[in-house]
């Protein structure tokens, strides 16, 4: 039994939470919903049936220009500390069609309308908060720090509206939902990563057969578009959704992308929360800042397949760079493992 194959049940059950978490957006999940309920893991379904989905080329393409970003908007909602400020700055630009801008203002509303909602009635939101945390003495400082910095994000929602200056819509536009499909639509490849991931979900989900094969059907089409953008931010959300062994039986698919993203741009470091390969390990103490993502990838597959991971990157970014979509969407072909 080689190296790698003796790897792959923890590849497979890292890249499952992976996938998961791209689902749920939980980089940017509230620190107190993260105390007060578990999600349960996705369960893990062995067999060797594969359900794989006609050529691309076959089917109806989504031919969506998408917008160019004038503002580095995860950069923006990295360093923001005032949540309220950046979705008003954002709006204007996601309601014309900044695909990225409503993609990052989704994330930000994820974060704060739960907390929002939970404070809503309070006559002292700041004095409630701290009553309710300085009850949970066990929780670790990390899940303190965080909870802290959310609430602090996203104290301007409680008496303001970020939407002011946009045209009435039902709702306010508050449901993150409402933003994240507009980014999809507009055409945003990292959006229209994610979209793959909650499709995937579903696919792996869902029980009718005709609902999973539009699940997947509509999966391929977005992570086929997602990854010819040549978006480094999208390409390696792709490998992240390969790397789960549901998805696809062969442990380097989602790592190449991933090493192909790297070389193209991507924050691959460990600081990057967006990072799910990594999680949230250096704010919770279970790596170093300096941790590399080549580490991770040897750790998980060996140094051997982290070898073949990154020679078939290159091949990747050589398509990227022809423009060869042929060859990319070989490389990106959903196999679903029932």
């Amino acid at each position: 039994m080689s190296l790698l194959t003796k790897k792959l049940p923890l590849l497979t059950l890292i890249c499952a939470l992976a996938l998961f978490s791209i689902w749920r957006l939980t980089p940017h999940r509230g620190a107190a919903a993260e105390v007060l309920s578990t999600e349960a893991s996705i369960p893990q379904t062995p067999s060797s049936r594969k359900q794989e989905l006609p050529p691309v080329a076959n089917r109806t393409e989504l031919a969506i220009a998408p917008k160019a970003a004038t503002v580095d908007w995860k950069k923006e909602f990295d360093s923001s500390s005032n949540y309220f400020d950046f979705v008003s700055k954002a709006a204007k630009k996601a309601f014309d069609g900044d695909g990225r801008a409503a993609l990052y203002i989704s994330k930000a509303l994820y974060v704060c309308m739960p907390i929002t909602r939970e404070y809503a009635h309070s006559i002292d939101p700041e004095a409630d908060f701290n009553a309710y945390w300085a009850t949970r003495t066990k929780a670790p400082q990390w899940i303190l720090d965080r909870a802290l910095k959310d609430f602090q994000s996203c104290a301007g929602f409680f008496k303001g509206d970020a939407f002011a200056a946009l045209p009435k819509r039902d709702g306010g536009g508050y449901d993150f939902r409402y933003w994240t499909d507009q980014a999809n639509q507009d055409g945003d490849p990292l959006a229209q990563a994610e979209h793959a991931a909650s499709d995937m979900y579903k696919t792996l989900s869902e029980k009718s057969s005709d609902a999973n094969a539009k699940s997947l059907e509509s999966a391929q089409v977005a992570i086929n578009n997602a990854v010819a953008s040549k978006d480094p931010a999208a390409l390696f959300h792709a490998g992240l959704i390969f790397s789960d062994g549901r998805i696809s039986n062969d442990p380097i698919q989602g790592f190449s992308l991933a090493i192909a993203a790297c070389d193209l741009g991507y924050d691959c470091s460990a600081n990057n929360t967006d990072n799910l390969f990594f999680g949230h390990c250096v704010s919770e103490g279970t790596c170093q800042a300096g941790a590399t993502f080549s580490d991770v990838v040897t750790k998980a597959i060996g140094a051997d397949g982290y070898a073949k991971a990154y020679a078939r990157a290159q091949q990747i970014e050589s398509a990227l760079s022809r423009g060869d979509t042929n060859a990319l969407q070989q490389l990106v072909q959903f196999k679903i493992n029932h």
